[in-house]
């Protein structure tokens, strides 16, 4: 019994040795965070009801965007926007700046991404990734989503970008985008 209250005291200077230099693992301050609330848009999106992306960071640049086809025939192709990345093994940085198709309730938000490569993937709410934040009421949302490889991110693949909140117990789409990672 002794040895083992010394292991766990190892193990928890270990850890506190770890934060000492600052990098607590819940330091919202990181800028490689994977999400970032921002106060304002960068830049206002042409439709009233819209979702902007834009490179977030200098590793990060915009690619030729991508028609894909309608769901429907009498629908016009949607243009998906593209983002490489300047290092091999590096993440993509990505500012949304939307204008909601209803408003936001001040609290919880959830940031959804679905890839696109499995069609039944959103149906299913299998996702790649799921963030949660605390955001602003109004028609209006800014944020940086970086994307690591290794958090399942992958190049060549679409995601699909669901911002939703949950309210009176139903999933309330407030914006929705598709983007592409090269």
């Amino acid at each position: 019994m002794r040895s083992l209250i010394y292991v766990s005291s190892a193990l928890v200077l270990v850890a506190g040795t770890a934060w000492a230099d600052g990098a607590h693992p819940f330091d919202n301050s990181d800028p490689t965070e994977a999400l970032t609330i921002l106060e304002a848009p960068t830049r206002s999106c042409e439709s009233r009801s819209g979702v902007c992306l834009i490179a977030g960071a200098r590793s990060t640049s915009a690619a030729e965007s991508q028609p894909v086809a309608a769901a429907s025939p009498k629908k016009t192709p949607q243009m998906i926007q593209r983002f490489a990345r300047a290092q091999p093994k590096g993440a993509w940085s990505v500012e949304v700046d939307a204008v909601l198709k209803r408003a936001a309730v001040a609290g919880n938000a959830l940031f959804i991404l679905f890839d696109t490569e499995d069609p039944q993937a959103v149906e299913n709410h299998e996702y790649t990734a799921m963030y949660q934040t605390s955001i602003r009421a109004g028609r209006t949302l800014a944020a940086r989503l970086t994307f690591h490889p290794d958090e399942g991110f992958r190049a060549g693949h679409n995601y699909k970008l669901r911002v939703v909140q949950l309210l009176g117990g139903k999933e309330v789409m407030l914006a929705e985008v598709e983007m592409g990672l090269l």
